[in-house]
């Protein structure tokens, strides 16, 4: 007897139809290995196979895993849709990146330290009157 599989049986998925989308534009569209989704109740993990469901999207990250690459995504609220086709993210709006004010406070003082390496006393005056 040869070892076939019941006609009717069906194939588990081996990844998760991926879209990621704001109302302006797709940001990412493509098959994951799983996706991690921030949820008001905590975070969710979307894996092949994953049973249907929609969910309330939390400001937080989104991580996916894509041809062994993990992805990170910083979003806003939104709407989750698992479906048997795959799983849908609708963003609001996107997020800066958790340090990125940091970044601006790093950034203004390298700066003003360069100005005062360059310029002159009087000339730093006269650019803070300006």
């Amino acid at each position: 007897m040869s070892a076939n599989p019941a006609p009717d049986a069906v194939a588990e998925p081996s990844t998760v139809r991926l879209t990621i989308l704001t109302p302006e534009e797709i940001l990412f569209q493509g098959d994951v290995s799983w996706v991690e989704i921030p949820l008001y109740d905590g975070l969710i993990g979307i894996w092949p196979g994953h049973a249907p469901l929609i969910a309330a999207l939390a400001e937080g990250t989104v991580r996916y895993e894509t041809r062994g690459e993990i992805r990170e995504l910083a979003v806003g609220s939104g709407v989750l849709r698992v479906h048997e086709e795959g799983c849908a993210i609708l963003v609001g709006a996107l997020q800066p990146a958790a340090d990125s004010e940091g970044d601006k406070e790093a950034l203004f003082s390298d700066l003003e330290e360069a100005l005062h390496d360059s310029l002159t006393d009087e000339q730093l005056e006269e650019l803070q009157r300006e």
